[in-house]
């Protein structure tokens, strides 16, 4: 409702023009800009979030906003919290949120391209998983480039404990992660069902959602501290929803014990932040228990099917070992090990991995199935949860 207003008034339209023809003042332009940002990043983020299409084609939209226009003679606004808190020294910090507000914009410009690509609404131009995976890459070093770029107000490379970090451009940067394991999120999959893929590749693909979510859980652990999640937006479900989806994969299935039980903290501070979430926004409490759902379900398919083979690797079943009753690393995941304690897979930023056509097989989960996917425990758990009761109306 708000994006068709919002284009009845015509703000998705280039106001420059108009300025330049003194048919509107400058003031009357930035407004419009100001308005339709708040519109399009609501619009792109619910969007991505439900899974349904824009509602503006970006063809039809030729306002734009560029980092460099920002205003020498703007006053400085200091950041100040919303809650009083007079018993609380804060340091002044500068509200960089003309700033955030435009680099949000470049960043959800990028969803459009990504839901259409990789989470299509009907099967009009099938392609490869090649194809998906170099589409894949690409958006993923647009992003890297994105953050990059980022001004030092808005910057934040490395959780210090000692900085103090506004709350909007902690929840920016956790934007952009979540983004980032939406994008690599179709290749944490088995081997099986991607072909055409290389082990290797799809060790790239989980790697880029692994680290995302890693450092997403860091950024909710820091929110948690300096703020509270009590007032945070709405707009964090989603974000923490998507992060802990991996986390609870990778708690349930990592055969490596450090990354394993490094995902197991990381799910329940999630958890912990879901049920915090809980008490303002429903969303967040029926998130929490599709997590539950997909949690036990996992525990209780590895259970039941421990001694079947690996799926997630290509050794075939005659040269595999003899099964026992305590699993040996095969050599492929002892050589991984030393690669999952690498600074790579701590939620560092440099996510170029060094990868070969040569290189052991990614054998990051010990799953029994299959034709996993996260989108199929996902709907399997959320439509299976119980709706509130509504007795039948007599004809």
């Amino acid at each position: 409702m708000a994006v068709r207003l919002a284009v009845d008034l015509g703000l998705h339209l280039d106001p420059e023009p108009y300025v330049q023809a003194n048919l509107i003042s400058a003031e009357e332009g930035m407004i419009r800009k100001v308005i339709w940002a708040g519109v399009f990043v609501h619009d792109r983020m619910w969007s991505l979030y439900v899974g349904r299409p824009v509602a503006l084609d970006d063809k039809h939209i030729t306002v734009k906003f560029s980092t460099q226009e920002d205003n020498p003679s703007r006053a400085r606004k200091y950041w100040s919290p919303y809650t009083d808190n007079e018993g609380t020294e804060l340091p002044r910090l500068v509200d960089s949120i003309h700033e955030l507000s435009i680099w949000n914009v470049n960043l959800c410009a990028h969803m459009t391209a990504i839901r259409e690509n990789l989470y299509p609404d009907g099967i009009t131009d099938p392609k490869s998983a090649r194809q998906l995976f170099q589409f894949a890459i690409q958006k993923g070093d647009d992003l890297l480039n994105w953050l990059h770029s980022l001004p030092t107000s808005l910057a934040v490379n490395d959780i210090d404990k000692d900085a103090y970090y506004l709350p909007h451009v902690l929840q920016l940067h956790m934007q952009y992660h979540t983004i980032r394991i939406i994008t690599f999120r179709p290749f944490f999959a088995s081997v099986k069902t991607l072909p055409g893929l290389t082990t290797a590749e799809i060790a790239t693909g989980r790697n880029h959602c692994t680290s995302s979510a890693n450092f997403m859980a860091k950024l909710i652990q820091t929110y948690r501290r300096l703020h509270s999640l009590r007032r945070i937006n709405v707009q964090a479900v989603h974000l923490v929803f998507t992060a802990t989806l991996i986390h609870v994969f990778t708690a349930c299935a990592a055969t490596d014990p450090t990354r394993s039980n490094n995902a197991w903290k990381n799910l329940e501070l999630c958890c912990q932040a879901l049920s915090e979430l809980g008490m303002a926004f429903k969303s967040a409490s029926r998130a929490l228990e599709v997590i539950m759902g997909i949690k036990s379900d996992l525990l209780r398919r590895s259970k039941s099917k421990i001694k079947r083979q690996n799926p997630w690797d290509d050794i075939a079943e005659d040269a595999a070992p003899a099964p026992s009753k305590k699993r040996r690393p095969t050599n492929a995941e002892s050589d991984l090990i030393q690669t999952h304690q690498s600074p790579q897979s701590q939620g560092s930023f440099d996510y170029g991995l060094s990868f070969g056509e040569t290189d052991p097989a990614f054998s990051l989960f010990d799953t029994a199935y299959d034709d996993f996917s996260l989108e199929t425990l996902f709907w399997g758990g959320y439509n299976n949860l119980e709706l509130p009761h509504v007795p039948p109306h007599d004809p």
